[in-house]
């Protein structure tokens, strides 16, 4: 029964994670500005992510910023990471969408 329990809640932490959009995984994720000389700048891209437990709002927030720059065109995102807030935790990330 305890590992019935176990597992019922591993899957139900599984199943908050954010898919990936086709082409998401190609999205490079940065904070230094450098790697968007030569790029085009497509604008700016703000995603807010809310699940349990904290690794999990920073993976979902990531995610949700790659899928983001998918949509916008894009493939590379300057970003200083998530940043979480309690009580929660929600993870907001903010980042400047390039097309390299």
């Amino acid at each position: 029964m305890r590992l019935l329990l176990i597992t019922g809640l591993c899957v139900a932490l599984a199943g908050c994670a954010t898919a990936a959009a086709p082409g998401a995984s190609a999205v490079k994720v940065t904070s230094s500005q450098s790697a968007a000389q030569g790029c085009k700048a497509l604008g700016q891209a703000s995603v807010t992510a809310h699940s349990m437990p904290v690794n999990i709002t920073r993976e979902n927030a990531i995610t949700q910023m790659r899928n983001k720059v998918v949509e916008m065109g894009g493939n590379l995102v300057v970003s200083s990471g998530p940043q979480v807030a309690m009580p929660g935790p929600v993870a907001t990330m903010n980042g400047d969408v390039y097309a390299c």
